[in-house]
């Protein structure tokens, strides 16, 4: 088992009650499975998160903040969405998504855009009412899906 400081996030070794670095109480028992479980800075009782007492003693318990984890983005964000908005303006979709290397939804964009070349009589506005209104619709699902896609941290 170790433990790690509840203000500056380092390990601290396990026989030491306050943190070496920082000086701070508020430690976190690891243990084996990698739980964490926050101890009392009075008596050591563990506490859960969002207990403002303490069960043991009845000291105020230090409220932890959620930690802010910052997402890593995509590259090229701002140029797969111009791409897919000026491509899917002449019909030809999925683009973003190739640029983003979401390959699979990019495919099945680009054979939705092939399907809708065939079904306008493989001109670019040559389709009835219904065929034009398909076209507007998967244009903004594509440009929804690839602002998703965009905004969404990058798989390692």
């Amino acid at each position: 088992m170790t433990k790690v400081c509840g203000e500056c996030g380092r390990e601290v070794p396990y026989d030491m009650d306050f943190c070496p670095y920082c000086g701070s109480r508020r430690t976190l028992e690891v243990g084996g499975q990698g739980t964490a479980q926050m101890l009392c800075p009075d008596c050591g009782t563990p506490y859960g998160y969002g207990d403002r007492f303490c069960g043991k003693c009845g000291a105020q318990l230090p409220q932890i903040p959620p930690q802010a984890v910052v997402a890593r983005m995509r590259k090229h964000t701002n140029l797969a969405l111009m791409v897919a908005l000026i491509a899917g303006f002449f019909n030809v979709f999925g683009l973003g998504h190739i640029i983003l290397k979401s390959y699979i939804r990019g495919v099945m964009f680009i054979i939705m855009g092939v399907v809708i070349w065939y079904l306008n009589g493989w001109s670019l506005f040559g389709g009835g009412f219904t065929v034009t209104l398909l076209t507007v619709a998967v244009y903004f699902y594509q440009a929804i899906d690839v602002t998703r896609v965009a905004m969404t941290p990058e798989d390692r």
